[in-house]
């Protein structure tokens, strides 16, 4: 089971609070949590905020060079793998080609 905890520490005078995550496992019959850093509770995060940028950047690099980013292209072949030629057919049929099938003979 996992949840969120918030962690205060009071270092100099001022509190800090802090997030994590903690997961309780049960090993036989004790009960072991782990507890893994999630970030400062508010404030300021100039890291977060660089990566954000740097993304940007690479996404405008990205369509400049190659016309696409990289999930945009990851999609556009999840679909072209999914096309067949039935699925084909019925974007391509006008109304009244799906109302009134010819046959073959």
């Amino acid at each position: 089971m996992s949840f969120e905890r918030i962690k205060t520490i009071v270092k100099g005078g001022r509190s800090y609070s802090y997030r994590y995550r903690q997961t309780s496992v049960r090993v036989g019959k004790k009960v072991h949590s782990k507890m893994e850093y999630l970030g400062a509770v508010g404030g300021h995060r100039p890291g977060l905020a660089s990566a954000e940028r740097q993304a940007k950047q690479m996404d405008a690099y990205q369509r400049a060079t190659f016309g696409e980013t990289g999930e945009e292209r990851a999609a556009r072949e999840a679909k072209e793998k999914n096309f067949d030629q039935e699925t084909f057919l019925e974007e391509t049929q006008t109304p009244e080609a799906k109302e009134n099938p010819q046959e073959g003979g």
